[in-house]
């Protein structure tokens, strides 16, 4: 599933077709959907050895995690909902704690616990 990755941006593609490994070519990506990846292809990095996982799952949450343009961050710790896979960019500054955005927040407390001296950032934001 690491093709769904293949973006200029490395936000990953929403929709895969596993059958052919190919996507839907979708622009953009959700809060949730790109935030919530991280902590289960980090964990199988770390299980396998392979860093492949973790670096594609961490670049893309990287966009998340250091929201741009500034105006997609309208309340301090808040970002949008909808990134775009081109350029990594937010689209919009419509984030809260709404369903679909709620558990790119989740993985970050998650993240931190799963191990706090390698993600430190992640209880920050």
């Amino acid at each position: 599933m690491a093709y769904a990755f293949d973006t200029p941006s490395g936000i990953p593609h929403n929709g895969l077709y596993i059958e052919n490994k190919t996507t839907d070519n979708s622009p953009n990506n959700g809060l949730a959907t790109t935030g919530t990846l991280v902590l289960e292809w980090t964990h199988l990095s770390d299980l396998t050895g392979d860093t492949t996982y973790a670096d594609l799952s961490q670049k893309a949450e990287s966009y998340l995690l250091n929201p741009r343009p500034a105006s997609s961050e309208p309340f301090p710790g808040l970002v949008g909902t909808t990134s775009t896979s081109t350029t990594g960019l937010f689209e919009d500054a419509s984030g809260g704690w709404v369903g679909g955005d709620d558990s790119f927040y989740e993985y970050l407390i998650k993240m931190f616990v799963y191990d706090a001296s390698r993600f430190r950032e992640y209880r920050d934001r």
